[in-house]
């Protein structure tokens, strides 16, 4: 699959290529036109990265994996939040609660606050993203199969303890994508 871009000019630029591999376990056989792909597009990673081997490494000997003694901007962090998407995909379920908390002082950098959304909505290894589009993704995700979540409620604790206004900007910024899936979101 090509992405193309038309120039100004009527001239057409190829901007992206996919290999796009379609399952079909349904019955009969797929149109041959008008497909609708949803989901995450990336290119396939190598073979073999050290990094997710060291973090299923860590997870099968149940050993405690402290996030927040990572360094920001930690490679480890990545390689852990990709381990999770390996491991639990985009989850549609989620831990049903009324209210969600988030001590959003912990939130960093922003890998940091999804971490934090998928262990309060997931669970241990978890996945939510990793930047505000896969964020929405996981979001839709779990509306598609879900559908709104009236009555329940995001509390960001510790909103008045961030020191960044950039991660304050953030946080605000992700409030109102919850609100927009009819969360009901507060601040403690």
């Amino acid at each position: 699959m090509s992405i193309w871009v038309s120039t100004g000019s009527g001239y057409k630029r190829g901007i992206a290529e996919f290999k796009v591999v379609v399952y079909n376990f349904g019955e009969g056989n797929l149109p041959e036109k008008n497909w609708w792909v949803y989901g995450e597009l990336h290119n396939s990673p190598p073979e073999y990265e050290q990094g997710l081997v060291n973090i299923f490494n860590i997870w099968q000997k149940e050993t405690f994996f402290n996030w927040f003694s990572l360094p920001i901007g930690s490679q480890m962090k990545r390689d852990y939040n990709d381990a999770c998407l390996i491991y639990s995909s985009l989850s549609t379920r989620i831990l049903k609660k009324e209210i969600y908390q988030i001590d959003v002082s912990l939130t960093r950098e922003e890998l940091d606050f999804y971490y934090l959304v998928a262990s309060e909505f997931l669970g241990e290894k978890g996945y939510f993203g990793y930047d505000l589009h896969t964020f929405k993704d996981c979001l839709t995700e779990l509306y598609m199969n879900n559908g709104y979540q009236n009555g329940s409620t995001i509390a960001f604790v510790n909103y008045d303890k961030i020191v960044d206004q950039n991660i304050s900007n953030f946080i605000l910024e992700i409030k109102n994508i919850f609100m927009s899936y009819e969360f009901t979101v507060k601040f403690f």
